[in-house]
Order: structure tokens, then sequence, then C-alpha cells
């Protein structure tokens, strides 16, 4: 004789992904550009490291960057030629921030800093001259520098096999980014 008490009752437990704590920030070279060259620099990402994102059911990591900026706060730069307050502004999508100013009624770029995260490189361009200090000498100023205005962040992102999804951010502080002179020659 068999006897049934009802339905047997079974549950799963979805596993979503441990949490993520980064362990080092991301980190890049120091940038130094000549003023007026069209030259970029590219300089290589430092990508984050990170504990964490462990997950039963398979998991895939991204790591995308971003430049952080503030939109439309002057550098503190002007133009050699006219004299033209240089402000940044900032891409929406935050891959790009231009250093511009406006002459005869049209907006131009002095320089612009960018970031590809297909390489996962940072660019640094300078397409004008910029004023410096002309005191030639010991004490001259060659070198102008965007200290503690653009960083770079990167958002980690861990998804399992069924969509579950951690992720954080980490940053590199504000990006060392310096101008070089051009003396006559």
């Amino acid at each position: 004789a068999t006897s049934s008490t009802g339905a047997l009752s079974l549950s799963l437990a979805d596993t979503n992904p441990t949490d993520l704590t980064v362990t080092a920030n991301t980190s890049i070279a120091s940038f130094s550009v000549v003023e007026d060259s069209g030259v970029a620099q590219v300089k290589d990402i430092t990508a984050p490291t990170f504990t964490g994102g462990v997950a039963v059911d398979g998991a895939t990591t991204d790591i995308t960057y971003k430049l952080v900026a503030t939109d439309g706060v002057s550098t503190g730069l002007q133009t050699t030629d006219g004299g033209h307050a240089i402000t940044l502004k900032v891409a929406a999508d935050g891959y790009t921030v231009d250093g511009v100013y406006t002459a005869g009624g049209t907006e131009h770029i002095a320089f612009t800093v960018s970031v590809d995260n297909t390489t996962d490189q940072v660019s640094f361009t300078s397409f004008d001259a910029l004023e410096h200090d002309n005191t030639q000498g010991a004490g001259e100023i060659n070198t102008l520098n965007l200290n503690d205005l653009i960083s770079l962040d990167a958002t980690i992102t861990v998804t399992d096999g069924d969509g579950d999804v951690v992720s954080a951010t980490s940053s590199t502080g504000a990006l060392s980014l310096s101008l070089a002179d051009t003396n006559p020659t």
C-alpha cells in the first residue's frame, strides 16, 4: 500500500554574482603635449582590479571608461591669439572633453581629451597656442596644466548566466594633463 501526503514542494534559489570590491583603482600615465601641434598623445589605461563577481551559472565581465568633468567650467587658460578664455565642453556620452573658446561668433576647439573603449586608451591633443608666462629665463613657466579638471572613471559590470548584474566604479582621480610651450627657434 502506498500513501501520499500531497505534492512535494521543491524550490530553486537563484544565485546572483557576488558583490564587487575594487582592490586597485584605474590608472593612467601623465600626459604632456606640445601646444598647437595637432598631434595626439595616446596612453593605455591600466584597468582596475577587483574581487567578487563570482557566479555559479557563469559570468561575463565588462569594463567601460568615461571622462568626468564639469561642463562649462573655466580652465583658467586662454588662447595666445586674441586672449580667448577656454572652458570645458563635456560630450553627453562622457567619451570626449573639449577645451573650447568663442572667436568671431564661432566655437573653436583648443584641445581635446577622449577615451576609446575599444582600445582602452585615452588621447590628448592640442590645436591652439595658449598664453604662457613670458618672463624669459630661469623662472619662465613653460607648461600649463589641466590638473584637477578631468578624471577617468571605470565601471566594472559582471553579468551572470541568467542576467543578474552587479557593478562597481573605480576612478583615476584627476588626470595629469599638461601643455608645453612652443618657444621660437
